[in-house]
């Protein structure tokens, strides 16, 4: 790690690293495709699309709702084959793009991520083998890379202690991920392009193994973020979120959950078009007087945000779905969403800038360029952090920041960023750039806010995960205080369903956007 560290050490264009421009793509549907053979034409569309001509695959009706985005000038091409047949059209069609095969142990989960860490590294195509003992037979006659089978693993401590001595030194030092091995396609494919480490550790596995060198799966994950440097993106998910994230922190490591995220490969690697600012509520100023109408009338300020934005496989899916519900736009709504995604999905950035109602406001996902837990993350690089997080947010016009964090593991369940310095630190740091507020937590029963470095720091209700729940959060906080900002679970809750709580309540309560109601308690006090 370097001794003296500058804030500009992480600069957005090494976020994640750049493959050539996407100049024309080939789409096949593989929703019909079997899951060993999606895992086999994963592996080979991350050698493929190492290129600029590139593969584009269609894992559900998302990805179609996609393509829309794309700059139709750029050529594409829909490859009829379907079904599993998709595998032998690729392998004639691309021969030239890999050099044989890489066999898993159906026997050993882990061997999936340790073939496909190989399959980059090797420039192999992973296949079982079943697959692989017909596959080198004619017409195709492909050599066997490696096959994993001949380790003789017993345990996955084993198999990726293996992968962790011989294979990481060869990687990509600008990326880690981890990845659950039952996933065969969506991520795997830009994990191959890019020769990322891929592993699937438990850091809830304290005991150690002698056969695996008296590691513990918590020990080795950690030798393994540590062989990374500050700023590093650790890309798709975790065993446990409280444990692996606390462990990515303390890294400096920053966190882009993308595990079931589609043609990664692709989105990364096209134009960026310019921001928009139609429908992306930057200042509410301009509405001041028509709400105050309606506001001096009511008694109770309460405003939604839903969670998750900080996923990015959720602003490609499960946002999307939100966003077609038919009663957004009606009420007024906070959206986190990822401050990366201007740089790492482009497209999807300006679809929900151009997008976006009067009633939406997007707002910045935990906890800033990335996720992080602010009291886990070492001070030597939070400045850094800060800096990166102020160019992401800038880039996609956010001035409202939701951050989780817990200074213990007692306090996971709240998740509050209650540290005093901190929340002064994120404030000094932030405001320059435009930021006008801090939102925390999602896990509380009594919201409460504070003021640092000018900037109100607000303490959320919830976590709210279905309608009844959220109405017992707003009826029982509402005996308290008067401005109520609700955290919303979104893998539950839609819009509709917010609407139909809305229905419920009484006419002396006004429903507005998370910043206008920091708006609100700040002309209070004044």
């Amino acid at each position: 790690m370097p001794a003296s560290p500058s804030e500009a050490a992480w600069r957005s264009a090494l976020l994640i690293p750049a493959l050539p421009r996407t100049t024309s793509l080939e789409i096949y549907d593989l929703r019909a495709v079997s899951p060993d053979v999606l895992l086999s034409i994963s592996t080979l569309a991350g050698l493929v699309n190492r290129g600029a001509a590139k593969l584009y695959g269609i894992m559900s009706d998302d990805d179609e709702f996609w393509l829309n985005e794309i700059d139709p000038s750029l050529a594409q091409t829909r490859v009829l084959v379907t079904g599993d047949d998709i595998l032998e059209h690729l392998l004639n069609a691309y021969r030239g793009n890999f050099k044989g095969l890489i066999l898993y142990d159906p026997d050993l989960p882990a061997t999936l991520n340790v073939a496909t860490t190989l399959a980059g590294l090797r420039d192999g195509i992973v296949v079982s083998p079943t697959r692989a003992s017909r596959l080198q037979e004619a017409p195709h006659g492909l050599p066997v890379l490696a096959d994993l089978r001949t380790h003789g693993w017993k345990t996955s401590l084993q198999a990726y202690a293996w992968a962790y001595k011989y294979l990481l030194p060869h990687c990509s030092p600008d990326l880690v991920a981890g990845l659950d091995p039952r996933i065969r396609g969506y991520l795997r494919s830009f994990l191959v392009a890019h020769r990322v480490f891929t592993c699937w550790l438990d850091p809830r596995k304290i005991v150690p193994s002698p056969s695996a060198g008296w590691l513990c799966e918590r020990g080795l994950l950690k030798r393994v973020l540590a062989s990374f440097a500050p700023g590093t993106v650790h890309l798709g998910w975790f065993v446990s979120e409280p444990f692996g994230i606390r462990l990515t922190s303390q890294a400096a490591l920053l966190t882009l959950a993308s595990d079931y995220c589609t043609n990664l490969e692709v989105w990364s690697s096209l134009p960026e078009s310019p921001p928009s600012q139609k429908g992306v509520p930057v200042s509410l100023e301009g509405r001041e007087n028509d709400l105050d109408k309606e506001e001096k009338a009511k008694r109770i300020y309460l405003s939604f945000t839903m969670s998750d934005g900080d996923n990015l496989q959720y602003c490609q899916h499960r946002l999307l779905q939100l966003w077609r519900d038919p009663a957004r736009g009606s009420l007024p709504l906070g959206w986190t969403i990822s401050p990366a995604l201007r740089w790492v999905m482009p497209a999807l950035a300006g679809f929900y800038q151009r997008t976006a109602t009067k009633n939406d406001e997007l707002i910045a996902g935990p906890s800033g360029a990335a996720y992080i837990l602010p009291a886990y993350f070492p001070r030597t690089w939070r400045a850094a952090f800060l800096t990166l997080t102020a160019e992401s947010m800038q880039a996609m016009q956010l001035t409202s920041l939701q951050i989780l964090d817990g200074e213990s593991f007692l306090s996971w369940f709240s998740m509050k960023f209650l540290n005093a310095r901190l929340q002064k630190l994120f404030a000094s740091r932030l405001v320059p750039h435009g930021l006008r507020g801090i939102f925390s937590g999602g896990g509380g029963i009594r919201p409460s806010w504070s003021q640092r470095s000018g900037v109100l720091i607000y303490q959320n209700l919830g976590l709210a995960a279905h309608a009844g729940r959220t109405l017992r959060l707003i009826k029982w906080a509402a005996r308290r205080t008067r401005f109520l900002n609700v955290y919303i679970f979104a893998w539950n809750m839609t819009p509709s369903d917010l609407q139909d709580v809305v229905k419920q309540l009484g006419d002396n309560v006004c429903v507005v956007t998370p910043a206008r109601l920091l708006e609100l308690i700040q002309r209070e006090a004044n």
